[in-house]
């Protein structure tokens, strides 16, 4: 494998939501080094994510922790700790967000997923607190468009709100209690490990 001429395609299966933080980094080292390789990224489906990394109709996954079996190989590929935006000009937020006030605001949770909550549900669940989830989307894009015009707030990856907040409507606020960072992991199948082509795209 030769990233300079090699044409090789990569399918990578993850969540939309996930699209961010990962892909940029990735065309930028494709564009330095693998003029030639393409990247498809299609959308991860859990229950039959071992099956597809060893028949070969997917090359990676990129997701939270999943319990696989050892023919599936992971590598951590972040470790985040949480963010909250909220517009400029929240009125019950002035630079700082309690976690009292965090719990009796309304918010918007970004999933693909049609029931259940985030991370930070299931840690909130977990010390016996919750909060009010007014609205459910799928893209980051549209969660920031909302909190913009909006009380709401919403909760995401540090990266990804810093991402966000660029447009100068939001603010980025802590976390208000501390928690796991939230780690995303890139998976492959036992069976190319040894694939020059494969090393070279965990390296990335």
């Amino acid at each position: 494998f030769d990233p300079g001429t090699s044409p090789r395609t990569f399918t990578i299966a993850m969540r939309e939501v996930n699209e961010l933080p990962f892909l940029p980094l990735l065309v930028e080292r494709l564009q330095r080094e693998a003029p030639h390789v393409d990247i498809s990224v299609v959308r991860i489906d859990r229950p039959d994510l071992e099956e597809d990394l060893q028949s070969g109709e997917i090359d990676f996954a990129f997701d939270v922790g999943l319990p696989l079996s050892h023919d599936v190989r992971r590598e951590r590929v972040t470790a985040e700790p949480l963010a909250v935006l909220a517009r400029k000009d929240h009125p019950s937020i002035q630079g700082a967000l309690p976690l009292d006030s965090y719990l009796t605001m309304e918010h918007i949770l970004i999933t693909g997923r049609r029931r259940g909550g985030g991370y930070e549900d299931i840690v909130l669940g977990r010390l016996g607190m919750s909060r009010r989830i007014r609205v459910r989307c799928q893209h980051y894009a549209a969660a920031c468009e909302m909190v913009a015009r909006s009380d709401l707030l919403a909760t995401m990856a540090r990266s990804q709100a810093q991402v966000s907040s660029r447009e100068g409507d939001t603010q980025v606020l802590l976390f208000p209690l501390e928690i796991p960072p939230l780690e995303m992991f890139l998976y492959w199948h036992a069976n190319v490990d040894a694939d020059p082509g494969s090393q070279w795209l965990r390296a990335a």
